[in-house]
């Protein structure tokens, strides 16, 4: 069965290393705590012979008294580092077992897995993104297309209802536009008597307007 990949936190990864740093430490003060009075102290007081020596400030006196200070400790901190020098290995070898035995397992392995999984993730996301956009895209040009042809197929079913509303009106326009005619016609043939009539009513109706304004 196949190991199941977890991406982990940066919290999730401080849990996972903190037991491997904390028993580490207290090692590593152990250590720091057994060099005061041996190697630490041997540095220092070689670097302070050495100083003594180039101060041009200090008097061939002063000089051999440091130098002599400093050597006389430099032989007790010698014989310290030595007398310290088998724990310190022993605590460096309990270390370097600790680790070896923890470090890989229970924090490096997991961490590497980890990345490898969020770097297949990203791909993944990213590949996803991608089709999303492709998909849009493809989308957008049909959904085009589809416009166009509904705004054509409108376009002709408008003009199709516009021809049959012109046909409708000519055909009840028919029938009025023949009365008329008849209408002028008849005007056309009345007899000169009648037209006279006409005339002399339309003109007494204007008289006796104006003679009543």
């Amino acid at each position: 069965m196949a190991e199941k990949s977890i991406i982990i936190s940066a919290e999730e990864e401080a849990i996972l290393l903190k037991p491997i740093d904390e028993y580490v430490g207290k090692i590593q003060e152990q250590i720091d705590a057994l060099r005061v009075e041996g190697s630490d102290k041997v540095n220092s007081l070689k670097n302070q012979i050495a100083i003594a020596k180039e101060n041009k400030n200090l008097t061939k006196e002063e000089q051999n008294k440091i130098i002599g200070e400093c050597k006389k400790n430099l032989e007790k901190a010698k014989a310290t580092e030595d007398a310290n020098k088998q724990q310190i290995a022993k605590l460096i070898a309990d270390a370097e077992g600790f680790l070896s035995k923890h470090y890989n397992s229970e924090y490096y392995n997991i961490v590497a897995k980890s990345c490898e999984a969020e770097k297949k993730a990203e791909k993944i996301i990213s590949e996803a993104n991608q089709d999303a956009k492709e998909i849009i895209s493809n989308a957008t040009k049909e959904a085009d297309i589809k416009y166009d042809q509904i705004v054509s197929e409108a376009k002709i079913k408008a003009n199709n209802l516009l021809n049959a509303a012109l046909e409708e009106g000519n055909s009840n326009a028919e029938p009025i536009l023949k009365m008329g005619d008849k209408e002028i016609e008849a005007i056309r043939n009345m007899s000169q008597d009648l037209k006279d009539n006409a005339i002399n009513i339309v003109v007494e109706r204007i008289v006796k307007i104006h003679g009543n304004s």
